[in-house]
C-alpha cells in the first residue's frame, strides 16, 4: 500500500514539473476522478460484501441477493460517477471512456477487498496499487515520446486492465464460493448497503468537495496548481493517518478509555502545530536553497489551510477508528447527517458566489472540523453513561 501511495506521489510531483500546465490539469482531473470511482465506485455495496460474506475453512459463502445487488451496483455506480463528474468538470472527457475506465477502475477495488478478505494480502495489494505504479512507467515513456497527458492516461489504463484482468483470472478459478439462495436475508442486506451507500456516499463527498467545487468554479491549470499542493502539504499526512486509523480501529475494539483518548487528541492538537511548521519548513527549504523550483512562496496563502487541512485528517483518524470501533449506529447516522448537511449548504452557497482558491480550501478546513465535532460528540454519546 505504502509503494503503490508513494509511486503516485512521486509521480505526480515530477509530472507536476515535466507537463504543461494544462496538460498537468488533465492529468489532475483523471485522478481525482479514478479516486471518486475508487472511494465509492460500487455505491457501497462493497461494505455490505466485507460485511456479510463468511469464510469458513477456506470457503467464502456469499448471499445470492448479495450477488445480484453489486452486479446492480456494478453497472449502476459507474454511470452515476461519471454523469456527476461530466456534468462538474470532467466535459473534456468522453463519457463512453470514462465510464470504461470507471468499470475497470471498480472492477480493481472489489478485487482488492475480495482478495484482501480471502487472505491473499500481496494479491490485493498488487492488484490496487498496479495501475499507480504505471504513473512511474509513464514517465519512461514520456522521454521517448513526450510527457502529454493521453500518454499517461494509456499507462493508468493498461494498469487498470491488467489488475482487474488478472483478478478475473483468479476469480474464476476460484473453487470455494458458495452462494446461498436464502431469501430471508434480503430486507437486511437491503438496509446494511442502504446505510453504507448514505455514510460512504457523504464520506466521498466530504473528501472530494473542494476539487469538485474547484475544478467547477476554476480554469484546469488552476485545478492543476490546487492537486498538486495538496499532494505535497495534504498527502503526507493522509498517509499517516489512514495507518493510525487501521491501528486504532483495532486498539480501541480491545480497550477504549474516554480519559486517555482525551488526552491523546489534546497532545495532537498540541504536537500537529510543531511538527507541520517543521515540514512547511523543510519544503521549502529544498525549494529555495537546493533550487527544486515549484515555486510554493507564491502559493503560501493557499498552502496554510492545506497544511492545516492535513492537521486535521490526523485527529479525525483517532475520532474515526474509536467511532468505529465504540461508536452506536445511531450517532454515527446522526454524524454524517450533520456533515452532509453542511456540506450540501456549503456547497450551493459556495457555487453561487465568487470566491477565490483560499476561501475553497479554508471552507475545507471549517467542513472537517465540523465532521470531527460531530464524530467526538458521538463517541462521548456512545460511551458515556
Amino acid at each position: 500500500m505504502l509503494a503503490g501511495a508513494a509511486a503516485q506521489l512521486a509521480g505526480s510531483l515530477l509530472l507536476y514539473k515535466l507537463m504543461a500546465p494544462a496538460q498537468y490539469g488533465l492529468y489532475a482531473l483523471f485522478i481525482t476522478f479514478l479516486s471518486v470511482v475508487f472511494s465509492f465506485g460500487l455505491l457501497g455495496a462493497e461494505q455490505t460484501f466485507m460485511r456479510t460474506c463468511s469464510i469458513k475453512d477456506g470457503r467464502i459463502t456469499i448471499n445470492k441477493n448479495l450477488v445480484i445487488l453489486l452486479f446492480i451496483c456494478f453497472l449502476m455506480g459507474p454511470a452515476v460517477l461519471v454523469l456527476i463528474s461530466s456534468l462538474v468538470f470532467m466535459q473534456a472527457f468522453s463519457f463512453i471512456e470514462l465510464y470504461l475506465v470507471a468499470i475497470a477502475a471498480v472492477m480493481v477495488m472489489f478485487g482488492y477487498n475480495y482478495q484482501r478478505i480471502s487472505g491473499r494480502f500481496v494479491e490485493s495489494q498488487l492488484i490496487n496499487n498496479f495501475w499507480r505504479l504505471c504513473i512511474l512507467f509513464s514517465l519512461l515513456a514520456g522521454i521517448l515520446i513526450g510527457f502529454e497527458f493521453k500518454t499517461v492516461a494509456v499507462w493508468i489504463v493498461v494498469g487498470l486492465i491488467i489488475s482487474s484482468s488478472f483478478f478475473l483470472y483468479r476469480f474464476f478459478q476460484e473453487k470455494n464460493i458458495e452462494i446461498v439462495r436464502s431469501g430471508s436475508d434480503a430486507f437486511f442486506i437491503v438496509k446494511l448497503s442502504l446505510s453504507f451507500l448514505f455514510s460512504m456516499g457523504v464520506l466521498t463527498a466530504l473528501s472530494f468537495f473542494d476539487r469538485y467545487l474547484i475544478g467547477a468554479k476554476f480554469d484546469i491549470e488552476i485545478f492543476g496548481n490546487f492537486f498538486f499542493l495538496q499532494n505535497v502539504f495534504v498527502h503526507p499526512f493522509v498517509l499517516i493517518s489512514n495507518y493510525i486509523g487501521f491501528k486504532g480501529l483495532v486498539e480501541y475494539k480491545k480497550y477504549f478509555n474516554v480519559k486517555e483518548f482525551n488526552k491523546k487528541i489534546i497532545f495532537l492538537l498540541v504536537l500537529m502545530p510543531i511538527v507541520s511548521a517543521a515540514y512547511v519548513a523543510i519544503i521549502f527549504y529544498f525549494d529555495q536553497v537546493i533550487n527544486l523550483y515549484f515555486g510554493f512562496y507564491s502559493f503560501f496563502d493557499l498552502i496554510i489551510p492545506l497544511v492545516v487541512f492535513g492537521c486535521i485528517k490526523l485527529v479525525y483518524s483517532y475520532l474515526s477508528a474509536a467511532m468505529g470501533a465504540r461508536g452506536h449506529a445511531k450517532n454515527i447516522f446522526i454524524s454524517n447527517v450533520v456533515s452532509g448537511i453542511f456540506a450540501f449548504f456549503m456547497g450551493v452557497f459556495l457555487i453561487n458566489v465568487n470566491v477565490n482558491i483560499e476561501t475553497v480550501a479554508w471552507s475545507m478546513v471549517i467542513l472537517w472540523l465540523i465532521r470531527c465535532t460531530a464524530y467526538y460528540i458521538g463517541i462521548r454519546r456512545s460511551v458515556v453513561k
